[in-house]
């Protein structure tokens, strides 16, 4: 693979992270600590909700009476109907993209081009010869640090859509 900076190659782009660095226990021991708070804020409310909406539907054989809210049982119930519908949806979408999917690959199906690739060299070929014309070669603007552009070479309102698209320039615009 050709590289593009041949001035600076040996550029780091990775992401780092503290915690995972030697050191920083004191770091380490916060995340931590602010992880575990925010899992107990999650887990208790959830389990006193599941515990209590069990024991009003099982007449007290299952969960704990916590809460004897009406509102609640019913908002829980609406909130159960929306999530199965939800997953049933997803169930049918993901059904139907995998048989479409298997078809396709079997070729029982006939496979349409998302895109016309000729007509993508093409453009590709329109915007690099333009961008060499107006600004120098490839390697020239890939490796410059610094480039002043003059105001007889800025582009003009959809100029470089035009010369992609193989229309005509026009000033006008």
């Amino acid at each position: 693979m050709k590289k593009r900076n041949q001035k600076n190659p040996d550029i780091n782009y990775s992401y780092t992270d503290l915690f995972f660095e030697k050191g920083h226990y004191l770091l380490k021991v916060k995340q931590i600590i602010y992880a575990l708070i925010g899992w107990v804020l999650f887990i208790i409310p959830s389990a006193i909700t599941i515990g209590t909406y069990l024991y009003l539907t099982s007449d007290g054989r299952i969960g704990w009476k916590i809460w004897m809210y009406p509102e609640g049982i019913k908002l829980i119930n609406l909130l159960i109907i929306i999530f199965v519908f939800a997953a049933f949806m997803t169930l049918t979408y993901t059904v139907t993209m995998t048989i479409v999917q298997n078809n396709r690959r079997e070729s029982f199906v006939e496979k349409w081009p998302t895109f016309a690739a000729i007509d993508s060299i093409e453009r590709q070929k329109r915007a690099s010869h333009f961008m060499s014309e107006r600004f120098g070669d490839e390697a020239f603007r890939f490796n410059v640090r610094y480039y002043d552009v003059t105001p007889d070479k800025n582009l003009a309102n959809k100029e470089l859509s035009q010369i992609i698209n193989g229309r005509e320039r026009t000033t006008d615009e």
